[in-house]
C-alpha cells in the first residue's frame, strides 16, 4: 500500500484531536479554579481549530494526484507521531501560571514534532508538501507565540 500526504495529515489530525481531549479532560477533572478551567478550554478549542485546518489541507489534496510518500520515511514520521502521542505528561494545574507553562511546553513539543517530520520527509523538490508543512508549522508557531504573550502579560499583572 502506498502512503500519501493525506495519510500523514490524518495522523497529525489525530494528534490535534488527542490534544483537544487532553485539555478538556484537564478542564473537567484537574481544576477547581474557574479561571484555570476557562483557559484550558481556550487551548482545547485551539487544538480543535488546528484539526479543522489540517482536515481542510487533507481534503484539498485528497482529490488531486499526488506522489506516494517513501514508505521508510513515512514509517519514521509515524514513529515520531506515535512517540509524541504516548509521551507521559503529568500536568500541574493549580494556577494560571501552571496552565500556561504546561500548554507552552506541549505546543513547543508539537512544533518540534512537525518540524522534524518536515525535515525528515521533504526536500526542496516537494513544493506542495513543503507548502503544507509550512502552513502547519506557521500555525504551531503562532500558537506558541500567543501562549508566550499571555505568559508575559500574566507575569506583568502579578
Amino acid at each position: 500500500m502506498a502512503y500519501t500526504m493525506a495519510d500523514l495529515l490524518d495522523k497529525l489530525i489525530f494528534i490535534e484531536e488527542k490534544g483537544y481531549e487532553m485539555f478538556m479532560n484537564i478542564a473537567e477533572t484537574h481544576s477547581s479554579n474557574e479561571k484555570v478551567r476557562t483557559l484550558v478550554k481556550v487551548f482545547a478549542n485551539e487544538e480543535k481549530r488546528h484539526a479543522a485546518i489540517y482536515e481542510a489541507l487533507r481534503d484539498n489534496i485528497k482529490n488531486s494526484p499526488t506522489r506516494p510518500l517513501d514508505v521508510a520515511l513515512y514509517d519514521k514520521a509515524v514513529k515520531f507521531i506515535y512517540e509524541f502521542s504516548k509521551a507521559e505528561r503529568k500536568p500541574r494545574m493549580e494556577n494560571i501560571q501552571d496552565v500556561l507553562e504546561y500548554c507552552l511546553d506541549f505546543e513547543k513539543e508539537n512544533l518540534a514534532l512537525v518540524t522534524v517530520i518536515q525535515g525528515t520527509l521533504f526536500n526542496e523538490e516537494d513544493k506542495e508538501r513543503q507548502q503544507i508543512f509550512t502552513r502547519i508549522i506557521a500555525e504551531e508557531k503562532k500558537h506558541v507565540k500567543n501562549i508566550k504573550e499571555i505568559i508575559s502579560n500574566n507575569s506583568k499583572r502579578e
